[in-house]
């Protein structure tokens, strides 16, 4: 059986920005139908017709962004789930992003992680991996999204967040009284 390839056709669009990569052709019928989904679902919210235009300016507005800042920090690819991932925050469903490693997991999760911060939410991220901690805060930086992060707390035993920019430490693991205090008040 052979796999066949198609490609990647975004549903966000900016000017003459395209994407290069494929998907699997199976996997095309599945993702147009998310953005049939998606897309109804910004006519509904914007009450305006369908247009490029009016869809980036959606997610633009989610992100509190610009078409200028929007295509510096996210592929086309990672605005489509970004965008997919607001519409399932908003309508009180799930959303897994299971991209292959180096694909922007890490961006994506930023982008979500502000547009949640801008509603006042908070966010809570989870690893068992303590280097991902600099990880996805290297991505927080990179999406513009640290000027929304109040605080920072660690509750793992031995993570630590290094601004890989500076080689500063941001936060530490937080012990005994201080791991208490915050488990007790949130802060």
């Amino acid at each position: 059986m052979s796999i066949n390839y198609v490609k990647y056709e975004s549903f966000f669009k900016i000017d003459n920005v395209e994407s290069e990569n494929v998907i699997t052709e199976n996997m095309k019928d599945a993702l147009n139908q998310s953005f049939k989904n998606l897309n109804t679902y910004i006519e509904k919210q914007t009450s305006k017709p369908f247009s490029h235009e009016r869809n980036i300016d959606w997610l633009i507005n989610k992100l509190g962004s610009s078409k200028e800042e929007i295509v510096k920090i996210l592929s086309l690819e990672q605005m489509d789930s970004v965008g997919l991932a607001i519409f399932k925050i908003e309508n009180d469903s799930t959303f897994i992003v299971g991209d292959e490693t180096g694909s922007g997991k890490g961006r994506i999760l930023s982008a979500v992680m502000r547009y949640t911060l801008l509603q006042d939410y908070n966010v809570v991220f989870f690893s068992e991996s303590s280097n991902l901690f600099s990880d996805i805060y290297r991505d927080i930086i990179n999406t513009n999204t640290e000027q929304y992060v109040k605080n920072v707390f660690l509750l793992h035993a031995t993570a630590k967040v290094i601004n890989f920019n500076t080689g500063d430490i941001i936060a530490k693991s937080l012990t005994g009284d201080n791991f208490k205090n915050v488990i007790k008040t949130g802060s």
